[in-house]
């Protein structure tokens, strides 16, 4: 049987590639902050921050002996939104914690664990076109496609391809937070509102199919080669 870990699977695009993966058969190990009731006996919840170095140790520490044929990291956090001099140090350290630092450290933990098998990080097309007042966003989704391409050529030992997916637009929280934020925090909240009423966000279900539809069927080539871009419909 397949095993596959995720991060930030409590909600949104997490929570529905866990469903995906357990109605195709798989094993699923997922993590988040909340406490989540498991769905079935192939699902194995881990509660934790990955903010905490000590939540990384200890879940890293209880997987030491199963072998996944997949890590998708997923977990991310927006951080702060706002210019320059807005930003406090604790939300910078914060978001660079969550969305960069615990993807390279569990996988660190984990190598051993994913031998011959597939880590995807989950970056965003901000990574390349960064969005004007969510730095700390922007910056660590173009230093995830940079990270993917150094494991790739780094660590050719463990037989392990790394992959980076822009999943596009979808109606999740974070969506929420930015549509609803106020012009003066962030200047492109209407066209983030007109981008939600004209029905251009794709549900985390739809998403999640098409992800694991396209990863499925990838050699591991197109795994590896630039950012996966996600297809929908004909």
């Amino acid at each position: 049987m397949k095993k596959v870990l995720i991060t930030g699977a409590t909600y949104g695009l997490g929570a529905s590639l866990r469903d995906v993966l357990l109605k195709e058969g798989w094993e699923v190990f997922t993590i988040g902050r909340s406490t989540i009731n498991e769905i079935n006996d192939r699902h194995h919840h881990l509660t934790g921050d990955l903010v905490k170095h000590s939540d990384i140790n200890r879940i890293a520490s209880s997987l030491s002996e199963v072998k996944f044929n997949l890590i998708i990291h997923n977990a991310s956090a927006l951080g702060e939104i706002g210019d320059v001099e807005s930003i406090t140090e604790s939300s910078w350290n914060d978001t660079f914690m969550l969305n960069l630092f615990a993807p390279f450290f569990l996988t660190k933990k984990l190598l051993n664990n994913v031998n011959y098998g597939r880590v995807l990080f989950i970056s965003s097309s901000a990574g390349v076109d960064p969005i004007p007042n969510l730095i700390a966003y922007s910056i660590t989704k173009s230093a995830i496609i940079s990270l993917k391409e150094s494991l790739n050529v780094g660590s050719s030992e463990y037989n392990i391809c790394y992959g980076c997916l822009d999943p596009g637009m979808i109606n999740t929280s974070m969506q929420s937070k930015l549509r609803n934020a106020t012009s003066d925090v962030f200047p492109q909240s209407k066209k983030f509102q007109q981008i939600y009423n004209i029905g251009l966000l794709k549900s985390p279900d739809e998403v999640a199919i098409s992800i694991i539809d396209a990863v499925s069927n990838m050699s591991d080539k197109e795994f590896t080669s630039g950012m996966i871009k996600v297809k929908y419909g004909s």
